[in-house]
């Protein structure tokens, strides 16, 4: 498996349509490393979110397509229920220098369960953050689970683009011609050691 340096990661999740809508980094604001990203969104995600472990990550949700799609950016503090009290204290206090280092965002959550990050919780949290920003004039019916979910067709469609793009290209195999032989020609090449058949099947 490819190692993606963090800052790489961060740039696909910062592009509107870039290949990651997500990626999750350890809790070490000097010595970043990307745990994973993905083009999944929350999902997917939750699968690399640990009970034992305190995380950071950036979501990339997208709303609508097309000349209509809106996008916003969520940091993420993931604090699992098992961390011992000593660490937990230790990495959260981290939190501020996590956000410079991921940037800007319009929504911040802290979690500890899953429960607390789905799909349906941080859309809520976008919704009420258009209406504190200001920004009820667009309406908050565009920042809806359908508008989500068709952004994220949007999305995935670039992604698979972008990876073939940079897949390298396979040949087609080519397939060997055989020359008509009649069969008593094909018995005869069977019995010499110098022809190519080994081998042959007769119908009658």
């Amino acid at each position: 498996k490819e190692k993606i340096p963090w800052s790489e990661g961060l740039k696909m999740v910062r592009a509107d349509l870039g290949p990651f809508n997500w990626m999750l980094v350890n809790a070490d604001p000097r010595h970043p490393e990307l745990i994973n990203a993905g083009a999944g969104s929350i999902t997917q995600m939750h699968n690399d979110l640990k009970d034992d472990q305190v995380i950071y990550g950036l979501i990339r949700m997208g709303f609508g397509s097309g000349q209509f799609r809106r996008s916003k950016w969520i940091f993420l503090h993931w604090s699992g229920e098992n961390v011992p009290a000593v660490k937990r204290g230790r990495w959260n206090a981290v939190d501020g220098d996590m956000k410079i280092l991921l940037g800007a965002h319009n929504v911040a959550i802290t979690a500890q369960s899953r429960e607390q990050c789905t799909v349906e919780e941080i859309i809520s949290k976008v919704q009420s953050s258009v209406v504190t920003d200001g920004a009820a004039s667009e309406g908050t019916d565009i920042y809806s689970m359908d508008s989500f979910l068709e952004a994220l067709r949007e999305e995935q469609k670039a992604a698979k683009a972008q990876l073939k793009e940079h897949l390298p290209s396979t040949p087609e195999p080519k397939i060997p011609v055989v020359p008509e032989v009649s069969v008593s020609e094909a018995i005869d090449s069977v019995r010499r050691d110098s022809e190519p058949y080994n081998w042959l099947l007769c119908s009658f």
